[in-house]
């Protein structure tokens, strides 16, 4: 579940609204954590990183110093379910590498194994599960929702925002040249992250929009979760070198580090071929089209589409959209 502006209401009216509902949506997951706890930590940690995105949108409008002190509050509370989060990844893209590899047989993944790998994968769960460390997590994140309240003004104008949108395609350009120069873990990661605050940034301004104009938003989201993958790839190298050489027999974990190594490989390329599609215009270029969508977006919600003439192209509203059927 996510959330988009609504060109019918005022710019700084959605931006509090979607933060809120991020918000209100993390402290829900938090609430889920019972019933499946990989999902609910998985939620919780993208809402957060969601509100994260969007305040770097907002960041023009806040200014430094209230900037930092609510990126700092939120970038907190995603890092402390972050070693839960990645103990389930990298367990589940083990049991994705085994299943699929030629060189391992069925018979060698064994009830014995499965059950040791899902006891190393929730153990950071099991502590997040405690009464005291969810009110702890769930306080902190109404305390950072009702700050909204306390907020100045946000400008109803378009140009800072599209301009903060800007600058992060700006960066996730400049990360792929980089990546592509020297593609090592650091710089993969560090690109992950630009590609990931583009592609928040997109969804809350075009979620709604045709599929046409959501092209960059899939391209970002594509590229995304290749990048996701081959950064729970590396935590799964790192953790068959360190925790997991308790877990995993030798054979079997040398299966899997061959197998890495072409993975990765893949997904590097795969991501590089992404990225260049993506960033394939310059950022001016980019800022005036996303600029130019959002207008026509507002523009067309002046008019609700039961009062536009019969014979008028299908507009694609956001029921459309939703059923695939634009």
């Amino acid at each position: 579940m996510s959330t988009a502006l609504n060109p019918k209401e005022e710019l700084s009216e959605g931006f509090l609204r979607v933060l809120r509902e991020e918000v209100g949506h993390a402290v829900s997951s938090l609430g889920d954590l019972k019933v499946n706890q990989a999902e609910a930590v998985h939620e919780a940690r993208r809402h957060t990183k969601r509100v994260r995105a969007l305040l770097r949108l907002l960041r023009q409008e806040l200014g430094k110093g209230r900037y930092a002190i609510e990126n700092n509050w939120f970038r907190e509370i995603a890092r402390e379910l972050s070693p839960a989060r990645d103990r389930q990844v990298v367990a589940d893209r083990a049991r994705e590498l085994l299943a699929g590899s030629e060189n391992v047989p069925s018979s060698e993944i064994s009830a014995e194994l499965e059950a040791a790998l899902e006891k190393w994968s929730s153990r950071d769960v099991r502590e997040i599960l405690s009464g005291t460390k969810i009110a702890s997590l769930v306080k902190r994140l109404q305390l950072g929702e009702r700050r909204l309240s306390k907020w100045s003004p946000l400008s109803n104008k378009l140009s800072p925002y599209i301009g903060s949108m800007e600058h992060a395609y700006r960066q996730g350009r400049k990360m792929l040249r980089t990546s592509v120069a020297s593609p090592s873990t650091e710089n993969l990661h560090e690109w992950r992250k630009r590609v990931k605050y583009l592609f928040y940034q997109l969804e809350v301004f075009t979620k709604e929009m045709p599929k046409v104009v959501r092209n960059d938003l899939r391209l970002a989201e594509d590229l995304g979760d290749v990048l996701g993958i081959y950064h729970d790839s590396v935590l799964l190298e790192q953790a068959l070198e360190g925790e997991l050489k308790q877990v995993i027999p030798e054979l079997l974990r040398s299966a899997l580090q061959k197998r890495l190594v072409v993975e990765k490989e893949e997904l590097r390329e795969h991501a590089f071929y992404l990225g260049r599609c993506l960033f394939a215009e310059s950022p001016r270029s980019f800022g005036k089209r996303q600029r130019a969508y959002w207008k026509a977006q507002a523009e067309r919600a002046i008019k609700s589409p039961r009062e536009l003439p019969s014979h008028a192209p299908a507009i694609a509203t956001s029921e459309a959209i939703a059923s695939g059927s634009v």
